[in-house]
């Protein structure tokens, strides 16, 4: 997963998908939708890009 601002890049992980966790309370009832959180602080999406590495994925909602 790598984070990219502005075209540069500000972080990358190399850790396994399945070895990421999030507190409880932050989970997302359906396993198979994609969230955005930050902790202790303040931010604001104007947009959000998601490129598809394999599958077919698709819009929930906005």
């Amino acid at each position: 997963m790598t984070a990219i601002l502005d075209g540069q890049q500000l972080s990358e992980t190399k850790v396994p998908f399945e070895k990421l966790t999030m507190r409880n309370d932050w989970r997302i009832r359906r396993k198979e939708l994609l969230g955005l959180s930050l902790y202790k602080g303040s931010y604001a999406f104007y947009s959000a890009n998601l490129t598809e590495i394999t599958g077919q994925g698709s819009k929930e909602r906005p």
